[in-house]
């Protein structure tokens, strides 16, 4: 089986609404297969900077890379990620994270709580329940490293990411990716890995 190869960017700067959507032309102009915002994207939330990017092109798939389940409400995080995925025909990937460990300071300035990390992997599993009530769902990407995440999104995940820290060795990664292999089992075929 040979599997499809996806070359995207991730973008977390956007000074203004002109160069981000600039930069996001650029980015479907020189071929690019997808275009993720961080979560804030320069202090500023993603959804309104993909809405942008929405309008601007005609091809490129969009996503979030990724956001932060601690900083939103589930019905509200479900209703932004359904409209874009409608308004773009289908073009909106949905990226989730249990956040990470410093991003305590932008929960409290959104108002919202940011539990020990087996909590919000928890909470995040709460979201993912709510929006797979959805009928035409995003494919969801999920963010992970730590043995709950990593069994959840073998569990859920359209698309994983393996997130870990740059001093990680090739070692600890491989050792991270064969975790995650295991629990995927016969659902590691429709995975696709990031």
């Amino acid at each position: 089986m040979t599997a499809h190869f996806r070359f995207g960017l991730v973008a977390g700067y956007s000074p203004d609404l002109a160069t981000w959507t600039a930069q996001a032309r650029r980015v479907e102009d020189l071929g690019f297969d997808t275009l993720l915002a961080t979560d804030p994207v320069a202090g500023a939330d993603p959804f309104v900077l993909l809405g942008a990017a929405a309008a601007v092109t005609g091809r490129i798939t969009l996503g979030t890379y990724v956001l932060a389940d601690p900083f939103r409400d589930a019905r509200a995080l479900d209703w932004q990620a359904q409209t874009l995925h409608r308004q773009t025909g289908g073009r909106f990937e949905l990226g989730l994270g249990a956040g990470r460990p410093n991003a305590d300071s932008h929960a409290a300035t959104l108002g919202r709580e940011f539990p020990s990390p087996g909590e919000r992997v928890t909470r995040m599993a709460e979201t993912i329940a709510h929006l797979k009530r959805s009928i035409d769902r995003p494919r969801l990407l999920l963010s992970a490293s730590g043995p709950k995440m990593l069994a959840l999104a073998a569990q859920e995940a359209d698309i994983v990411t393996f997130s870990w820290h740059p001093a990680t060795t090739e070692d600890q990664a491989q050792s991270i990716v064969d975790r995650f292999r295991g629990l995927a089992g016969p659902r590691l075929p429709e995975i696709e890995l990031g």
